[in-house]
């Protein structure tokens, strides 16, 4: 047996609005909310970069190729709005210094008073922080030029502390890349705290 949606006119009754209340008999529905899914695009590599007249403003922007989405999808950024991938865009300034100079490495000017001492930790002097600047990594060199640079440290014997001193010993010039200071060097325990604050920092910005 089939049962139909069908009922008899017997069943209906006239409607009267009621005066009194008129949203008495007005039927009550819950209100539907529909939550969307967030989207949110993830900077896979960055292109290429360019600045733009706004408002007769310099804009630097940066073309973005997103993590799981094809060539087509690529799209120009402004900077401002890429704050939570600081460092893709410093990798990317870094990568093309190299390529443009030969070698390059991020770094930084020093903020604090650097004084030079000697064996009996007495100060010998003040240097100019205006001509001094923190190393960061990456840091960037030529195949070529790094090959040579490992030749004359081995043949001589030379001390290097890190890649682009090797440069400096073929009187190569080293072009520095600014970059930003929370890019620290992780070596004391008290660098451990700093990272995990900034790790913390950047991963509710992405987020937001």
């Amino acid at each position: 047996m089939r049962v139909r949606p069908v009922f008899h006119i017997s069943n209906l009754k006239p409607y009267y609005a009621d005066k009194e209340d008129p949203a008495r008999n007005t039927p009550a529905r819950a209100e539907v909310k529909t939550k969307l899914p967030k989207t949110t695009k993830e900077v896979e590599e960055i292109l290429a970069e360019r600045t733009r007249s706004v408002h007769r403003q310099p804009v630097r922007e940066y073309l973005i190729k997103w993590k799981g989405l094809g060539e087509e999808e690529t799209s120009w950024k402004k900077e401002g709005n890429l704050a939570a991938y600081k460092q893709q865009i410093e990798e990317f300034k870094v990568l093309k210094d190299g390529w443009l100079n030969g070698a390059a490495v991020l770094g930084v000017p020093v903020k604090a008073t650097i004084k030079e001492g000697n064996s009996e930790s007495f100060v010998v002097k003040t240097l100019d922080r205006k001509t001094l600047w923190e190393m960061q990594t990456p840091q960037v060199i030529k195949p070529q030029l790094l090959r040579k640079g490992f030749e004359l440290v081995n043949s001589e014997g030379l001390e290097v502390t890190d890649d682009v001193s090797i440069v400096e010993y073929l009187k190569h010039p080293v072009y520095i890349t600014e970059g930003s200071y929370t890019n620290i060097k992780v070596t004391t325990p008290d660098d451990i705290l700093l990272a995990e604050r900034i790790l913390s920092l950047n991963s509710v910005k992405s987020s937001a």
